[in-house]
């Protein structure tokens, strides 16, 4: 295991405030808190190499989006991409993105 005590303490606590500062009455209503995964269950999600979806923004404000590799490191996303990649030009030019992970199910 990656993630010191510490590491997830403060993912618990980005959780926690994520869910207590959502604005949108309906997201409250659909996500109730039995709903939510504690920080151990994220991190027991992450283990591993997953794939996700990365949304980013081009210079001219457009989303880009694009398949990465994800790794959590000390209750951290790690991407895998190289510095001179358009997703880091991106990140560098505007560090607001958006992940996307979804595991896979199937209907009995």
């Amino acid at each position: 295991m990656w993630e010191s005590p510490e590491d997830l303490e403060r993912l618990q606590r980005l959780i926690d405030a994520s869910f207590q500062n959502a604005e949108s009455q309906q997201l409250r209503h659909i996500m109730t808190p039995d709903l939510a995964r504690n920080a151990v269950e994220v991190v027991e999600m992450f283990r591993g190499r997953k794939v996700a979806v990365l949304a980013t923004v081009n210079s001219r404000g457009e989303p880009y989006t694009t398949p990465v590799d994800v790794f959590m490191v000390g209750c951290r996303f790690q991407l895998g991409t190289t510095k001179s990649s358009l997703r880091a030009r991106h990140i560098k030019r505007n560090a607001n993105v958006s992940l996307c992970y979804s595991k896979a199910t199937t209907s009995p």
